[in-house]
């Protein structure tokens, strides 16, 4: 299941600049403001509701964990991770950009484990499933 939504640490409101070409498009404004200086068009800012995990989970799993949680969310990993209840609401397997200490530490406080690193993202285990690396080195 592929969601294309906003989310955040808390359901609220935010501004989303929709840039030119879109795959620059971002609630960042310090990313907007380097796309627009590299010479995207801004096209649009406009305030968009944004949700929390916790509430995907509900609504489109029944309650239940995921076995993959892919985000790439540019600059709001954190709050993303932030916005679940990580007692109830768990994945296998999460995908997320890594070099940010405080997602790293994060994840391993609730229980995950550096699988492996492939290009800007790492891999994290449920340390309850068994999942193995495919880099030796990180065995």
């Amino acid at each position: 299941l592929y969601l294309n939504i906003g989310l955040a640490d808390k359901k609220t409101k935010m501004p989303f600049f929709i840039i030119h070409p879109d795959v620059n498009s971002t609630f960042s404004k310090t990313l907007a403001e380097k796309s627009i200086k590299a010479g995207c068009l801004l096209v649009a800012k406009e305030m968009v509701e944004v949700g929390v995990l916790k509430t995907i989970f509900v609504k489109y799993f029944g309650g239940k964990g995921v076995d993959l949680l892919s985000i790439d969310t540019e600059d709001y990993d954190y709050k993303v991770l932030l916005g679940n209840d990580w007692h109830k609401y768990r994945a296998k397997v999460i995908i997320i950009e890594s070099g940010r200490k405080e997602i790293d530490e994060f994840l391993e406080k609730i229980g995950y484990r550096l699988v492996t690193k492939v290009g800007l993202n790492a891999i994290y285990a449920d340390q309850g499933n068994r999942v193995v690396s495919l880099n030796p080195r990180m065995r």
